[in-house]
């Protein structure tokens, strides 16, 4: 709020003067009128020290905003992540600081400026991802195009970009997340198959690789669940109860303590055949961390370590087993079986777990629980469910077993006993007969004698009306 104050000047004059604060500090201003005149009372000198004021701050936003639109995209983001991320949850930290060295910083639009880039530049980044080498899958994208959309509505805020539509959010760029485009192994077989056919030609390696395939197979855990997967973890020493402890997840080379979601945090069950294998590479002689890489992997307890550590003992990297064991297992596969699908990737074998429970009658909150989903009801869940797949319903099936069974014994015995002569004989699935209707009695009381004593008398008039005659109408 600007102040006024005044000092006499020649001619017994007035001089009107403005205390007003800029960038933090306080400035002095003569105030004047438009004729350049000065003002005769101290009203007079308020607005006039006002109107200045509103003039210095519309000037100042004007040239923020010409400094801001002339800002690139480098520079904002991490204006962007410090402003909005941050408030997020650390693994989604991570996802947006990973996403913008990995893939933003290199791309063409991020050397423009904010004000410049349209939805022509992301299609254009879109593309080139997809036309690469190792091509981002649609689920991968249409994060990415997620994060860049939020960006652009925290940028519009700030006043560093202004349009009419989202350059993310343009119609068309989203991609589409067709359940069936993701291939997954459909046969019990094939998931056997995949895993008989992981050789390295190492017995060490091959054997940590094998029970690695099976148990993203198995469990349907992540890929970062299944690189950051400790000892401490692997809960198999009850034959009742053998399950994983799912409490960390891997960013890069570092081990998160904490999940994807809330959900993700949980227990996954683990069959006894796949206790076998990690019972068998828990024992084995090559398993283990290097201790250095304990250290740095923050690791405490000297007998934990990673399940599935590199050759060096360190961190599996995210790319090393796609690229190499799993990509020539599918190769070894696909010569012993043709029909064996050569587009299978390590996400699928996640979308193979799921619909071997939707086949075997789980129902979608169970497998919600082992797939570590939020939303249980029509979430990620339902985007892991593929409709071309044929369901049972074991507990049905059962039910119509059993039916099938007692009609099945209840002809047996009634053939036998026609063949005896004798008379059929009663049905032991007949129905029990139903209980005899209670009537409710009223509670003792003055109020129940007396209309039970008007119930009984009216009862024996009725009764005397109906067998006494008529007397005869007398006339007068």
């Amino acid at each position: 709020m600007a102040s006024v104050w005044s000092k006499p000047g020649s001619n017994d004059t007035t001089l009107w003067y403005a205390t007003i604060y800029v960038n933090g500090a306080a400035r002095q201003f003569p105030l004047k009128e438009r004729d350049g005149s000065r003002p005769a009372a101290r009203s007079r000198a308020l607005a006039l020290a006002g109107r200045l004021e509103h003039d210095l701050k519309q000037n100042k936003q004007t040239v923020n905003i010409k400094n801001r639109r002339q800002a690139l995209f480098t520079t904002v983001w991490p204006l962007f992540v410090a402003a909005f991320v941050s408030k997020k949850a650390k693994n989604t930290q991570s996802d947006y600081e990973w996403t913008f060295k990995g893939h933003f910083q290199g791309a063409d639009f991020a050397r423009k400026r904010v004000s410049n880039i349209t939805h022509t530049d992301i299609d254009t980044y879109v593309a080139k991802k997809k036309k690469e080498t190792d091509p981002l899958s649609a689920h991968t994208l249409n994060n990415q195009l997620g994060m860049l959309s939020r960006f652009f509505q925290w940028a519009e805020q700030e006043g560093y970009w202004s349009g009419a539509v989202n350059p993310a959010k343009a119609m068309g760029l989203r991609q589409r997340l067709t359940t069936p485009q993701i291939v997954y192994l459909q046969d019990p077989d094939h998931v056997q198959l995949l895993i008989d056919s992981v050789h390295t030609g190492d017995p060490r390696t091959e054997e940590k690789y094998r029970t690695l395939t099976a148990t993203l197979c198995w469990t349907g855990i992540r890929w970062s669940e299944a690189r950051s997967l400790l000892w401490s973890q692997v809960m198999i020493g009850n034959p009742k109860h053998r399950h994983l402890r799912i409490k960390t997840t891997a960013v890069g080379k570092e081990i998160q303590s904490w999940t994807k979601t809330a959900a993700g945090d949980r227990y996954v069950g683990v069959c006894s055949t796949l206790a076998r294998m990690l019972e068998q590479w828990r024992r084995s002689q090559w398993g283990g961390t290097d201790p250095q890489a304990r250290l740095g992997l923050g690791i405490a307890d000297p007998d934990d370590g990673l399940v599935f550590p590199s050759e060096a003992g360190t961190m599996l990297s995210p790319g090393n087993f796609r690229k190499r064991q799993f990509n020539d297992a599918k190769g070894a596969a696909h010569k012993l079986d043709p029909t064996f699908p050569l587009d299978l990737t390590v996400h699928g074998l996640r979308h193979t777990f799921n619909m071997t429970l939707e086949r075997q009658g789980l129902s979608t909150y169970a497998r919600a629980c082992e797939l570590g989903h939020k939303d249980t009801r029509h979430g990620s869940t339902k985007a892991y469910t593929h409709p071309e797949a044929t369901r049972q319903n074991p507990a049905a099936a059962a039910a119509i077993d059993a039916s099938i069974k007692t009609g099945k014994t209840e002809l047996t015995r009634k053939a036998k006993a026609r063949a005896q002569g004798k008379p059929a004989p009663i049905s032991t699935t007949t129905p029990p007969p139903l209980p005899k209707k209670r009537v409710a009695r009223k509670s003792p009381g003055t109020g129940a004698a007396e209309s039970k004593g008007k119930s009984s008398s009216g009862a024996a008039s009725r009764t005397a009306s109906k067998t006494s005659p008529k007397a005869p109408i007398k006339q007068s």
